[in-house]
């Protein structure tokens, strides 16, 4: 084994930087989402395999998810006005299936029961009651 070690050490330090760049270059193709970032590193570990495929990993990979990121980020008008409305929208349907929800001051009041219950102190006036 060492007597091979020996005689092949050039083409295994010539294997390992490009093994080292394919790598780098399949995880840049298929985890950077902007086409010319992806483009770039590729490019920088074909021309550099040793070098680019270190500095890929370094520099390149991003260890902070997008998903934390984008939480933290305020949302535009337009997003969130598409989220308003899918907020109401899942609101109505939970409505249509599940009756309407009093969490609103005027839908309170719309059903009457303040008013219907002067006394509030009785059993009797609660709203499964009405």
């Amino acid at each position: 084994m060492l007597q091979t070690l020996m005689t092949h050490w050039p083409q295994i330090l010539a294997i390992i930087p490009v093994v080292m760049a394919a790598i780098g270059i399949v995880h840049a193709i298929m985890t950077k989402e902007d086409v010319r970032a992806a483009t770039g590193w590729v490019g920088v570990m074909f021309l550099s395999p040793f070098l680019g495929a270190i500095i890929y990993a370094v520099a390149g990979i991003n260890r902070i998810r997008r998903a934390t990121i984008s939480a933290m980020r305020p949302l535009s008008s337009e997003a969130a006005s598409a989220k308003h409305e899918r907020n109401i929208a899942a609101e109505e349907l939970i409505a249509e299936r599940y009756g309407p929800t009093l969490h609103r001051p005027e839908d309170i009041w719309a059903t009457g029961w303040p008013r219907a219950c002067p006394d509030l102190g009785k059993r009797d006036c609660d709203i499964g009651d009405r």
